[in-house]
């Protein structure tokens, strides 16, 4: 009795692989996009639409649609949505080698939150919040953006399998 085993020749084709490989990084870095603007979006308050909306072109980037428009501020201050979408400046690499995104905003307002509990450390461009009476905002900060945003991204880049076992990152 005999028995030959035999394997078939492989061919490594470089061009699909490498056309795979920028496939999976281009929807690991748009997935990451995701996680991180609605991380966002859970902090930042909507009352004219001018924070939220400084996410705008970042989610389109990825297909997360942030409504504009405003939320409960609208009625005294009208839609500041296109003042959000033009103090923000956004930036994707989806074509390798290295994939990122970048955000990044110059909102008055929002910054000043970012860092600051505007009830007590009222921005003095924008409210005039006096000693003695009510706050005037629901959500006043300070937001800590930057260590929220760091958070959801790494947490969501660390979970992600090793492309290949022949990478090194």
């Amino acid at each position: 009795m005999e028995f030959t085993g035999r394997m078939p020749n492989l061919t490594f084709e470089k061009d699909a692989y490498l056309a795979a490989l920028k496939q999976s990084m281009q929807d690991q870095i748009k997935q990451a996009i995701v996680v991180y603007v609605n991380t966002m979006l859970q902090r930042i308050p909507d009352w004219s639409g001018a924070s939220v909306s400084t996410l705008a072109t970042l989610g389109q980037a990825a297909g997360v649609n942030v409504s504009l428009g405003g939320g409960s501020g609208v009625e005294l201050v009208g839609d500041r949505s296109a003042e959000g979408v033009a103090a923000s400046h956004n930036s994707t690499n989806m074509s390798g080698p290295v994939y990122s995104f970048t955000y990044s905003t110059s909102l008055p307002w929002l910054v000043w939150n970012n860092a600051n509990d505007a009830n007590e450390n009222s921005d003095p461009t924008k409210w005039r919040h006096k000693p003695g009476q009510p706050p005037m905002l629901h959500s006043p900060g300070p937001y800590e953006l930057e260590a929220l945003g760091w958070a959801a991204f790494s947490h969501y880049a660390w979970t992600l399998p090793d492309p290949s076992p022949f990478f090194k990152g």
